[in-house]
């Protein structure tokens, strides 16, 4: 089994000069350490941290990096910025981890998490900006079994956090 964590970015800018230069704004920034400190009260810790390479994807998994594992390195997975469900499977069973983290976007966030639990991509999953699921799941890429451990939302991570 895996523990797979799922997490929408931070709370990022409305503009900028292109929608993938879109940082997180410093509220979002703020945020999210919150986040990381309830995710720490969880005890997760990824041993791979997997994230679009979009700007506000990869603050966000800098973030959450620096507080969960810091010597974890993130790697860019370009099936999360651009809706491609089976390379990010693909990629996330070549890790061969017992846990790992995915920083992306909606609506591939919610699309990949029903996915993993219903094997339909058309289950709408809702993730506020920040949320996380944590799934466990068989190994990627042939998920035959998943269970949803939780779904939590920024104010219940940051509440967690204190």
């Amino acid at each position: 089994m895996m523990d797979l964590y799922l997490m929408r970015h931070g709370i990022a800018e409305h503009r900028a000069p292109s929608d993938a230069e879109r940082a997180l704004t410093a509220e979002g920034v703020q945020v999210m350490r919150r986040e990381a400190a309830g995710l720490v009260r969880l005890g997760v810790r990824p041993a791979v941290i997997l994230a679009s390479p979009l700007r506000r994807a990869q603050q966000t998994a800098q973030i959450v990096r620096d507080v969960l594992e810091p010597s974890v390195e993130i790697a860019t997975c370009p099936g999360l910025a651009f809706g491609d469900h089976e390379s990010v499977l693909i990629e996330l069973g070549a890790s061969n981890s017992p846990s790992a983290l995915l920083v992306g976007h909606m609506p591939l966030i919610g699309e990949l998490t029903s996915i993993l639990l219903v094997q339909d991509e058309r289950i709408d999953i809702a993730f506020e900006t920040g949320s996380v699921a944590h799934v466990s799941i068989d190994r990627a890429p042939r998920v035959s079994s998943s269970v949803l451990r939780w779904h939590l939302t920024p104010a219940q991570l940051m509440a967690l956090g204190g």
